[in-house]
């Protein structure tokens, strides 16, 4: 960093310095410890890098889904359910006071 004159630089970065610590003790560390590798890259580096992530992230998807148990086998379909028709029919067998009740009244 080019400053004309070092007195003034050096307690500021000394200020940046200890606020960053504060900072990153309170919250935890969240930044890399290589910057390098994420800042003053060109846009195709980072698209490559980003790529690279990519890679890796399927690769260890694929690893860890090789890992787990395979999936239990699918039960045998169901018998055919009852129709709505057929169950109000029996309803209204069953208990004849209701007979109709699924239908409005004009008010």
């Amino acid at each position: 960093m080019w400053c004309p004159d070092d007195n003034y630089a050096r307690p500021l970065l000394h200020t940046l310095q200890k606020l960053t610590q504060a900072c990153s003790e309170f919250r935890g560390n969240t930044m890399t410890s290589y910057p390098y590798i994420l800042f003053n890259k060109v846009p195709e580096q980072l698209r490559l890098q980003g790529a690279r992530g990519g890679r890796i992230f399927g690769r260890n998807h694929r690893a860890r889904r090789a890992l787990m148990p395979p999936s239990p086998p699918v039960p045998p379909a169901a018998r055919a359910q009852e129709s709505t028709v057929a169950a109000i029919a029996t309803l209204d067998a069953q208990f004849p006071w209701l007979r109709s009740a699924e239908k409005r009244l004009r008010s």
